[in-house]
């Protein structure tokens, strides 16, 4: 399940006809800062549009979004932060491992080489890009 697809339903019903769904769905991003929410949302684009400061944007679609899945949702400067339900979130990974039963979390074997980069750094020298080898 895709809970950046959620939010972008759910930022839809709220912004209206100014954004397609697929718009809103590739600007939302994910914080820097676990303290900024799980998902956050950039109200630059919409400036344009209504004419108003992105702050001032963000402020007002956070007073009016609403859905079971965030926990809270907060306007931060020109973004709107969401927290999504642990319990909501839980509840459906649990149900995804118990319809998929053994295979979860599998994937159909490829036949393609996969590079792996791994550090090898050498204490006696300061860490850097140098160190990584490619095998």
């Amino acid at each position: 399940m895709s809970y950046e697809r959620k939010y972008a339903e759910a930022l839809s019903r709220v912004i209206g006809d100014e954004l397609t769904l697929d718009q809103i769905e590739a600007l939302i991003e994910k914080p820097k800062h676990e303290a900024h929410g799980d998902l956050a949302f950039p109200c630059f684009q919409l400036a344009k549009a209504y004419r108003k400061a992105p702050v001032m944007i963000a402020t007002e679609i956070s007073n009016e979004l609403n859905d079971e899945l965030f926990t809270k949702v907060e306007a931060a400067g020109p973004y709107v932060n969401v927290f999504l339900s642990r319990d909501v979130v839980s509840q459906e990974i649990i149900n995804t491992v118990l319809d998929e039963k053994s295979d979860y979390a599998t994937h159909a074997t490829r036949n393609e080489t996969i590079v792996t980069d791994f550090s090898s750094p050498n204490i006696a020298k300061p860490f850097s890009m140098g160190h990584l080898v490619r095998r």
